[in-house]
């Protein structure tokens, strides 16, 4: 479930709630019980790795070829020594 920021419009205090998405209720004050908003915040969501779109999403096909090899160690090796992915 997802973590929203809300503040009072009453009293200001700001908290945060765990909330199902779809949950459309209204949000009251833990402290004077007055009716909240939603503010706005930033993203926790990053992308880490070696490229996200250009690397594992190629025209050709070959998806993430590029970046395997004999040593690559983190998949399964055909017979004849390289990448099998």
């Amino acid at each position: 479930m997802p973590l929203y920021d809300y503040s009072c419009e009453k009293c200001g205090k700001r908290f945060e709630l765990m909330r199902s998405i779809s949950d459309k209720s209204e949000v009251k004050c833990p402290d004077c019980n007055s009716s909240c908003k939603k503010n706005v915040t930033a993203t926790s969501f990053q992308l880490k790795g070696t490229g996200w779109y250009k690397t594992d999403y190629t025209s050709s096909g070959t998806a993430g070829i590029a970046s395997h090899g004999p040593s690559c160690g983190c998949c399964h090796k055909a017979s004849d020594g390289t990448c099998g992915i």
